[in-house]
């Protein structure tokens, strides 16, 4: 992709992460604060928000074809993520899931300390159902 975001930049990556008969297209657009402005400002004078769900979360959010779009200050500049979190997955390992090491005592210290452990991977199963455009603009 490249250049200001247009509806037809959108269309054309959300229709193309959407085939395939399987898990539909993205559920969640994310991007910058300036791009999603930008989003905002095509839909002008016809703004279509997102009803209580996200909202009750302290969030407004946009939509795009069923896709929730919103914004993150720690997204990178110029890209505009399309993911489908039907297919994401939370794996923890099951022998470090929030175990307690054994305790141990500091010599300088009246105190026992111990440590956490957690092993955790966000796993993705079907990669093709999410698509990201770069070099994307608002002006």
């Amino acid at each position: 992709a490249g250049g200001v975001l247009t509806e037809a930049m959108m269309q054309a990556i959300y229709n193309t992460v959407s085939l395939g008969r399987v898990g539909g297209g993205p559920n969640l657009g994310l991007t910058t604060q300036a791009i999603y402005e930008g989003y905002e400002d095509l839909l002008s004078p016809e703004k279509r928000y997102n009803t209580s769900d996200l909202a009750s979360a302290g969030f407004e959010s946009l939509r795009y074809k069923g896709a929730d779009i919103t914004w993150d200050e720690g997204c990178t500049t110029q890209l505009f993520y399309w993911l489908n979190t039907n297919f994401f997955d939370w794996v923890t390992h099951s022998d470090r899931d929030m175990v307690a090491t054994p305790a141990k005592s500091p010599t300088n210290q009246d105190a026992d300390i111990m440590q956490l452990l957690f092993m955790g991977n966000l796993t993705q199963s079907n990669c093709r159902k999410s698509g990201k455009l770069t070099g994307v603009t608002n002006s």
